[in-house]
């Protein structure tokens, strides 16, 4: 006799495939039926002793609870809580309800139909056209879709036919459009395979066909009036008809208007999803093809009516590891979605309480509570205390996809909806924003000092990111210094590998282990071959991945050079960046990457450095640049008159040019009596020259700048027949005209245009000229520059400053008393009056004034 195991086994167990295509369905009552496990029929879960109940929502049979409790063996595949994966459950409900993702689905069907002869109240053409367009989106040809309409209208309009609604008329209109849906899928070899808006056409085309439904209120086809469905919070209602026999049409009159359940002609009456379900089957009979169409996952089924499937009789239980208990206090907490099951249980035993006082007739069989319950329900009589609890359980299976559908309720419980969405979901909280190794995050602050390419690492993040390099006989000796220092010195050693993998720790409080290791370095392993491998700390120049989330394009993950910064609780981001990550510093946060082996940081160094991401993908325009107050530093630098003695000129240079290994290129100084002074442009050229590569011709460059000419005259410059020649360009040779010549700013100041993130601005003629690492130093060096020459000439702003001075507020005093006269001024002027005339007089005289 064959054991449980074994059944199981031969039920659920498959064999090995390697699947090719994924395909999404809906299971239809039966299959349900046939996958669960076991049949839930109580709200109830744990009995007195805490034990979980047979037929309540913690059955043994759906899986382990928890490891905690004793009972850790699944009755049905007998595995433990980690090997088990879960086993479904059911609920058979008394009565069908609507799936909650066809609600949408079912009413539009019903208000396409005639409810009489179940024909689709749309014209020939529109109907056969939505049918091809649908058929040709969904293989993916999604232009062909749009033109079907045109082909059709043509050919259709050639075609005189007295009656298209007739049965061999839409077959050789069906022919038609199938021939030419063939046609294209066979002679298009290359539909579009990754179509991004097919839903969102496929809903245009679906609108668009119901708003050609025909506006009459007869059926095309059937003649009969055609019932409107309407559809309010998920409900569907339609308008009612009593339809009643000549002779009895007296005493029926009677007896609706006597009854408190009866529905008078004119007024709206519920679709019962029973109802529902009878017109879909007939509908679906009679389009087939539209139908399936409207709604592909039809044409998965196997079922004598696919339509069925927008329909609930049999409820799915999920297994019990996607709903565990939590315990508090000693205590079981289930899970919040246990709650709409237990609803929707309660809902099941009152609707089959109702229909079988309904059916029998017997309401002495009932318990008083029961009696009670039922009494206290909405309905005056039983069959409408059925159709409120029908309401009810709609809603609670409704609440199952989405528990937000009943804002009257207040409710513990949770939809799927509510499972999966936002940060709290289990994509974002369990699937996404995992912590990794190697990772660093905190918050951002700024710093001008940093080269644009470089990050501010604190010395805190620095002993704990680590780096595996092999020892070897060129570096063993900076190995050891770091061996010796152990991992609470930078820079130091946390870990060494062994030849044979084992890793062992670097004690931090034994100096004379830590330089025994380091003395061992380069002593082989007894049987395995190898070297061994030591963990250091971060160092400056390592490679980091910065990267800020939402990570919206591509340099929102950057290659930075570390910078370690002592005493430092921040990561240290420079202003130039700011654009590419989005960022401000008002309490930002960034995540920081230590790639692990050298090909990950060859493709950090050389790919995804800065210095690679100056220009946006989107449309190649530059993204660095500085910011407003090293705008104000460089207009004020380069202008004319500003002259700088030695010492502050190679003080300035010394800031800008501070990184440069080398000698640096000076230049003369621009006036040499009575005292030797270079210019601010003269600091700018000296800059620009030594960041030019030694092996690439100097830059030429004739550019204007932001600021106007204009805003540099103090006067009116003097015509030519004065001066004696005529200028053909106003801004000629003016601060408003930039012109380089062999890396030297001759002529003009330099403002956001050209180190700002514009294009074709001096910085991009770098980079497009002289590459990214050009164009990064250029623009860290002028940041550096700007700043310090800020230091030195810069200027602050404070309250006492905006206050207004004691003759300005006697000034502004006496404006405010005159320009409350100047109205009356104006009037007693219009009408030629004294200025003392009262308004009375004035009004009296022409009310229009006042």
């Amino acid at each position: 006799m064959a054991s449980n195991f074994d059944m199981f086994n031969s039920k659920f167990i498959f064999n090995k495939m390697s699947p090719d295509l994924l395909q999404f369905g809906l299971f239809s009552s039966d299959e349900i039926k046939n996958l669960s496990v076991v049949k839930i029929c109580t709200p109830l879960t744990f009995n007195a002793l805490g034990h979980p109940l047979a037929g309540g929502l913690y059955d043994p049979a759906l899986g382990p609870i928890d490891k905690k409790f004793s009972n850790t063996i699944c009755s049905t595949c007998y595995n433990n809580v980690f090997k088990c994966p879960g086993h479904i459950g059911h609920i058979e409900l008394p009565v069908p309800v609507v799936n909650p993702l066809f609600h949408k689905v079912v009413y539009s069907i019903l208000r396409l139909s005639c409810l009489h002869c179940y024909y689709i109240l749309i014209p020939p053409l529109k109907k056969y056209t939505l049918i091809g367009q649908l058929r040709l989106l969904e293989s993916g040809y999604l232009t062909e879709a749009l033109e079907v309409e045109n082909f059709l209208q043509e050919r259709f309009n050639s075609i005189k036919v007295d009656d298209p609604h007739n049965e061999s008329i839409s077959i050789m209109y069906l022919e038609i459009i199938e021939n030419h849906v063939s046609s294209i899928i066979n002679t298009v070899s290359h539909p579009s395979d990754q179509c991004k808006s097919v839903e969102v056409f496929r809903n245009k085309f679906i609108s668009e066909a119901m708003k050609e439904m025909y506006k009459s209120k007869t059926c095309p086809s059937c003649k009969h009036s055609i019932r409107k469905v309407v559809r309010i919070q998920n409900k569907l209602m339609r308008l009612a008809k009593v339809e009643v026999a000549s002779k009895f049409k007296d005493r029926s009159a009677k007896l609706i208007d006597s009854s408190p359940t009866a529905v008078k002609e004119g007024q709206y009456t519920y679709v019962l999803p029973t109802e529902a379900m009878k017109f879909l089957r007939q509908i679906w009979n009679r389009n087939t093809v539209l139908i399936n169409e409207i709604a592909p996952v039809l044409k998965t089924s196997t079922t004598k009516f696919p339509t069925d499937l927008f329909f609930f009789t049999i409820l799915p239980v999920t297994p019990t590891n996607t709903r565990p208990v939590m315990v508090q206090n000693n205590l079981v907490v289930e899970h919040p979605q246990n709650s709409v099951y237990k609803s929707i249980l309660n809902d099941c035993v009152i609707i089959l309480s109702i229909v079988h006082i309904i059916n029998e007739n017997e309401s002495d069989v009932l318990t008083s509570e029961r009696k009670q319950l039922l009494l206290s329900l909405r309905g005056s009589s039983y069959h409408e205390k059925l159709q409120f609890v029908w309401q009810n359980l709609q809603m609670h299976c409704d609440m199952l996809m989405d528990k937000d559908v009943n804002k009257l309720e207040r409710s513990n419980g949770q939809g799927i909806k509510q499972i999966i969405e936002k940060k709290e979901g289990i994509i974002r909280m369990h699937m996404m924003g995992k912590r990794v190794n190697f990772a660093a995050r905190s918050v951002i602050t700024p710093d001008p000092n940093l080269n644009i390419d470089e990050i501010g690492i604190p010395d805190a993040f620095a002993m704990k990111l680590t780096y595996p390099v092999p020892v070897t006989a060129w570096n063993v000796t900076e190995l050891r210094k770091m061996v010796i220092n152990g991992p609470n010195i930078h820079p130091g050693a946390v870990m060494i590998k062994n030849e044979d993998g084992s890793i062992s720790k670097i004690p931090a409080d034994n100096k004379l282990l830590r330089e025994s290791i380091a003395k061992r370095l380069l002593t082989p392993g007894e049987k395995n071959k190898g070297v061994k491998i030591i963990y250091r700390h971060l160092l400056n120049g390592d490679i980091l991945l910065l990267n800020r989330q939402p990570t919206l394009h591509k340099p929102s993950i950057m290659a930075h050079k570390a910078r370690i910064l002592k005493g430092e609780k921040t990561l240290r981001l420079h202003y130039a960046n700011c654009k590419a990550y989005n960022a401000d510093f008002d309490g930002d946060e960034m995540n920081a990457h230590f790639p692990q082996n050298e090909i990950a940081r060859s493709e950090a160094y050389n790919l995804v450095n800065v210095c690679k991401q100056y220009l946006v993908p989107k449309d190649g325009t530059p993204l660095s640049g500085l910011i407003q107050d090293h705008m104000v530093s460089g207009v004020r630098l380069s202008m004319r008159g500003k002259f700088f003695n030695k010492e502050d000129y190679m003080q300035l240079v010394f800031q800008a040019l501070g990184f440069k290994q080398g000698d640096i290129v000076c230049l003369p100084p621009s006036i040499l009596k009575p005292a030797r002074l270079w210019s601010g442009k003269q600091i700018i050229s000296t800059v620009i020259i030594n960041i030019i590569p030694k092996d690439k011709v100097p830059l030429n460059l004739k550019s204007s700048s932001k600021i106007s000419y204009k805003a540099w005259e103090k006067q009116n410059v003097k015509s030519h027949e004065t001066t004696g020649y005529s200028l053909q360009d106003p801004k000629l040779m003016t601060e408003a005209e930039v012109i380089i010549r062999n890396g030297e700013l001759l002529c003009g100041v330099l403002d956001k245009t050209h180190y700002g993130s514009t294009p074709y601005s001096l910085v991009h003629c770098f980079y497009e000229l002289y590459g990214g690492q050009s164009s990064t130093q250029l623009l860290s060096s002028l940041a550096k520059l700007f700043t310090s020459f800020l230091q030195i000439e810069g200027f602050t702003l404070g309250v006492e400053d905006i206050l207004v001075v004691e003759s300005a507020d006697a000034d502004r005093l006496k404006f405010l008393k005159e320009a409350r006269q100047i109205g009356k001024e104006a009037v007693t002027r219009a009408l030629d009056l004294s200025i003392e005339t009262p308004l009375i007089d004035i009004q009296k005289k022409n009310g229009k004034f006042l």
